[in-house]
C-alpha cells in the first residue's frame, strides 16, 4: 500500500469512526469512485439517508473544491440524498462537517460558501437534523425544542452603483429567545385585531430588542439611513427549514464597533474603563451575487454611545452577546 492509499484508509477510517459515533446505529455502505460522495448513510434514529463526502483539512483550498462543486451543480438532479461533507486532518485528527448538497421545498441547492463545524454531538444533531428537513418528502410541521427558538434580525443594506441599478445585500443574526429575551404581544380583543393579526403577524413594537439590538441597528443606519429591522420568529421545523435558502447566498461578514464618545473626557476617567472600551460585532452579509457581495463586505459600522456608566453599560451588551448569533452557527 503506498503512502498515498495509506492516507485515504486512515482518512477513511476516521470518518467512519465519527459516523458510528454520532449517529448511532447507523448503516454505512461504501460507494464506488464515480459517485458523488464516498459513503452512503443509512440513520436509523433520523429515518434518514445521506451521503458522506471525505476530503482532507486543506480540501476548500484548492482546485478540486471548486470542481467538486461544479459538479455537484451540473448533477444536482440527479443525486437523490443530502450530502455531508466531512474533512479530516490526519496528522491531528480534527474532524469537521458541512453541509454541502440538499433540497430547499424540493429544489436541489448547493452550498455556495460552506460553513464547517467542528465534529460532535451537538453539530451532527444539528446536521442531521438540517438534512432531515431537506429531505425530498415534506416533514409535518413541528414546533422545535425550547433551547432552540429564535428571532431572526435582518436589516436589508442598498445602495446605487454607477449604472443607476443598486447593491443589494441583508445582514442577518439571529437572537434566542429566553425570559430575558421575549416577545411582548399585545392584547387583541376585537374580531379585526385578530383578523389583522392573522393576516399580518406580530407588529413591530411587539418582537424583542435590546440594548445590543439598538446598537446595531443605530450603527447601521448612521450609514444607511434607509436600513431598517424586519424581524421573523423562528419557531418551527419548517421556519428552520426555509432558513437554508441563505446557504445559496454568497456569504461575507460586517464588523459593528460600538465604544463610548470620549470627546472632552478626561484621560483619568478613560482609564477606569478598565479596557471595556469597545466591543465589535461580527454580522454576517448575504447577497444574491458576488458583486453585491463585495461592495458592502467587511464594512465598519460604528456606535457611540454615552461614556456614562459605561462599564455598565458594556456588561448589558455582554449579556445581550450570549444570545447572539450567527445565522451560518444555525443553518451551515
Amino acid at each position: 500500500m503506498n503512502i498515498n492509499r495509506q492516507k485515504a484508509w486512515r482518512t477513511e477510517q476516521i470518518a467512519v469512526s465519527e459516523i458510528a459515533k454520532y449517529d448511532k446505529g447507523a448503516q454505512i455502505e461504501t460507494m464506488n469512485e464515480n459517485r458523488d460522495y464516498d459513503f452512503l448513510v443509512t440513520s436509523l434514529e433520523k429515518g434518514l439517508q445521506y451521503g458522506v463526502e471525505i476530503k482532507r483539512s486543506e480540501f476548500a483550498r484548492t482546485k478540486a473544491y471548486g470542481d467538486y462543486l461544479n459538479r455537484l451543480k451540473q448533477r444536482q438532479n440527479e443525486i437523490d440524498v443530502p450530502i455531508l461533507l466531512v474533512i479530516i486532518n490526519e496528522s491531528s485528527e480534527e474532524v469537521k462537517i458541512g453541509i454541502m448538497f440538499s433540497w430547499f421545498h424540493r429544489r436541489p441547492s448547493v452550498t455556495r460558501d460552506l460553513v464547517l463545524w467542528k465534529s460532535s454531538q451537538e453539530n451532527w444533531d444539528k446536521a442531521l437534523n438540517l438534512l432531515a428537513l431537506s429531505a425530498h418528502v415534506e416533514s409535518p410541521i413541528e414546533f422545535l425544542q425550547t433551547d432552540n427558538l429564535y428571532v431572526k434580525k435582518t436589516l436589508m443594506l442598498s445602495a446605487e452603483r454607477r449604472d443607476g441599478r443598486r447593491y443589494l445585500a441583508e445582514l442577518v443574526y439571529m437572537r434566542k429567545l429566553s425570559p430575558e429575551y421575549k416577545m411582548n404581544p399585545i392584547e387583541r380583543n376585537s374580531l379585526q385585531d385578530e383578523i389583522q393579526f392573522y393576516l399580518n403577524g406580530y407588529n413591530k413594537e411587539e418582537y424583542p430588542s435590546d440594548v445590543l439590538d439598538n446598537a446595531i441597528y443605530m450603527a447601521v443606519h448612521n450609514h444607511f439611513e434607509e436600513a431598517e429591522v424586519a424581524n421573523q420568529l423562528i419557531v418551527l421545523n419548517t421556519e428552520l427549514r426555509d432558513l437554508q435558502l441563505y446557504r445559496e447566498c454568497d456569504r461575507g461578514q460586517v464588523t459593528v464597533h460600538i465604544s463610548p464618545l470620549l470627546d472632552n473626557i478626561d484621560e483619568n476617567v478613560i482609564r477606569l474603563f478598565g479596557g471595556y472600551t469597545a466591543l465589535n460585532i461580527m454580522v454576517e452579509l448575504y447577497a444574491q451575487s458576488i458583486e453585491d457581495k463585495d461592495y458592502f463586505n467587511n464594512m465598519d459600522f460604528e456606535y457611540n454611545d454615552s461614556a456614562e456608566g459605561w462599564v455598565g453599560k458594556i456588561i448589558e451588551y455582554r449579556k445581550g452577546m450570549a444570545g447572539y448569533k450567527k445565522l451560518s452557527d444555525i443553518i451551515g
